[in-house]
């Protein structure tokens, strides 16, 4: 066998062998990547609730404040 056919088959299964690696890979990333897409989802969803309950407490206390101002100014 031919020196250059000995080393295109041996790049031939070096090449094999990195697209198995990548591809096992990318399966590794791709459930990673969803851990992290469903965490940033609940992260933004409690944002969102957090944002409705400062936005509720705010006007509560707007309230209370123009109350105490209106007893003192009696």
């Amino acid at each position: 066998m031919s020196r250059l056919l000995q080393a295109a088959e041996r790049l031939a299964a070096a090449t094999e062998q990195l697209e198995k690696a990548a591809s096992a890979r990318s399966g590794q990333g791709n459930g990673e990547h969803a851990q992290v897409k469903a965490a940033l989802d609940k992260a933004q969803r409690e944002n969102e609730a957090l944002a409705e309950a400062t936005n509720l407490v705010s006007g509560r206390l707007d309230r209370a404040i123009e109350r105490i101002q209106d007893l003192l100014e009696r």
